[in-house]
């Protein structure tokens, strides 16, 4: 099987995407993280029955200043915790 792009419409996610974070649970990377989760949750449960293809994509910005493949920054670092949950 290939990848290809959901067919669904794609859902624009309104809080900044938050890497994962193993700081305590009242750490403000923490409350930040569960707010992006939840808000992730509620969209894709509004998401059509039929849009069942499994597929998800996420795109994030980092401002040029930012490393992508260091500090945490890497994509799977924003994707692991919102494909667990």
């Amino acid at each position: 099987m290939r990848y290809a792009k959901p067919k669904h419409p794609e859902l624009r996610v309104e809080v900044a995407p938050v890497p994962a974070s193993w700081n305590r649970s009242d750490h403000a990377d923490q409350i930040m993280l569960r707010d992006f989760l939840d808000h992730v949750e509620t969209l894709l449960a509004k998401t059509p029955p039929d849009a069942s293809d499994g597929a998800l994509s996420l795109s994030v910005g980092l401002p040029e200043t930012k490393p992508l493949i260091s500090g945490g920054n890497d994509l799977d670092n924003h994707l692991f915790l919102l494909v667990a949950r």
